[in-house]
Order: C-alpha cells, then sequence, then structure tokens
C-alpha cells in the first residue's frame, strides 16, 4: 500500500452501469473508507431485484398450480388437451422457465457477493488500513489493460482514464477472479493471499482511496490503445 499523487490509472467499467451518468470527462469524484462504491451498490441491487422478481414468478407458479384443472388434467391418462388447459400448461412451462434462467443469475451474483464478504473479512481481521473492495475504486496500470479485457470476454465496457491522489493498494487479480465456484473455506486461502499481496501476481489490480479526476472516456480497450498508435 502507498499514497500517490496525481498518478494517472485506468477503471474498466460496464457500459450499462447504472451510476454511468457520475463518470463524465472533467468530473471529480471521490471515493472514501466506509461508503459503497458503484460495483458493490449494482450487485446489491441486482441480487434484490433477482429475488423480487424471483417470488414474484414464484407467487404466480403457486397462483396456477393451485387451480384445480391442474390436478385434474394431470390426472388424465393421454386425454386430449383442450384449449384452456393448453393456456395453463404454457404458463407454467413459462413461469418455470424464468424461474430457472433468474436462479442461474442469482447464484452467480451470490457467490459474488459471498466472495466479497470472505475478502472483507479477512481485510478487516488481519489488513484494516488497506482499501475495502466495497467502497474502493477498482483501476490497473495501462499494460494490464488487454489482459483484463481478455478476462472479461469482451462483454461491453467503458474505459476511463483517470488521475488518482490517494491511497492505493497493488495485488493479484487473478487469484480471485477467474474463482466462479468455490467452497468457503478453500477460498479463505484465496483471501489470505490476495490481502498478502507477496508472491508474483497472475493479473495486477489495485484498490483505491481518495480522489479522482476523469480526465478521458473510450468506449473500448481497443479504441483507447489504438489511440496511442
Amino acid at each position: 500500500m502507498e499514497q500517490i499523487r496525481n498518478i494517472i490509472y485506468y477503471h474498466i467499467a460496464k457500459g450499462n452501469n447504472l451510476y454511468s451518468h457520475l463518470w463524465r470527462v472533467g468530473n471529480e469524484l471521490e471515493f472514501s473508507p466506509g461508503t459503497t462504491n458503484y460495483y458493490y451498490k449494482s450487485l446489491i441491487d441486482c441480487l434484490n431485484g433477482l429475488q423480487k422478481d424471483c417470488n414474484e414468478k414464484l407467487a404466480i407458479l403457486k397462483a396456477l398450480s393451485d387451480d384445480e384443472k391442474l390436478e385434474r388434467n394431470f390426472s388424465r391418462d393421454l386425454a386430449p388437451i383442450n384449449i384452456e388447459d393448453h393456456y395453463l400448461f404454457s404458463n407454467i412451462s413459462d413461469c418455470l422457465l424464468s424461474v430457472s434462467k433468474k436462479a442461474i443469475f442469482f447464484n452467480d451474483k451470490y457467490t459474488q457477493v459471498l466472495k466479497e464478504t470472505i475478502l472483507e473479512k479477512e481485510r478487516i481481521t488481519n489488513y484494516p488500513l488497506y482499501p475495502s473492495r466495497k467502497s474502493a475504486l477498482w483501476v490497473c496500470a495501462k499494460d494490464d489493460l488487454a489482459e483484463w479485457d481478455e478476462s472479461f470476454c469482451g462483454s461491453a465496457r467503458d474505459v476511463y482514464k483517470v488521475e488518482l491522489t490517494g491511497t492505493i493498494f497493488h495485488t493479484d487479480g487473478g487469484l480471485i477472479d477467474s474463482v466462479n465456484f468455490i467452497a468457503p473455506m478453500t477460498f479463505d486461502n484465496l483471501a489470505q493471499k490476495y490481502w498478502a499481496a507477496t508472491e508474483n501476481f497472475q493479473r495486477e489490480e489495485c484498490l483505491f482511496e481518495g480522489k479522482v479526476k476523469i480526465l478521458a472516456k473510450y468506449e473500448s480497450v481497443n479504441e483507447l490503445l489504438n489511440s496511442d498508435k
């Protein structure tokens, strides 16, 4: 961890970020300890939205399955299905499919929150003065942009050139970035290595707390890298 002043780094953000209106060239932002950053707000908002949507779909499904026709129709032995039955079963099928897709997405987001919880617990216990992933701004050096872009599988993301003054922590984002599902006890070991930051980094990332000045915006990493040629 170190103090920096007016140093250039780069931030990669989702193109559909709900807080992108704040990220305008010339704006100055501040990321302070104890606050909640845009990434974590978006993650929790998404998780809550998915949970609400799933509950609504399950309520609809329950109402449909409580219909007395459902039990009667399924008890028939290959009897012809009339048009009302067809609509009923179609609605049930649509609800089941929707819940199934959202459940998969919900599990992915929940796993992210679980990972962040374990990382934060390790930080508070052993590295309380380090920037928190819940409040800090994620940044990386220009030389690491292409590798991070590849790890994001080419999804639509904006790239910002920023000038930073404050506290920055360098660590190995590759330790945790590729972990989609892992037992909490196993992830504890990765969290310890993440905050110790003593080994050779697979893919360096930085957590920053302090003042941020937005210098430029690019629609992709390729646009940024090609602009320097």
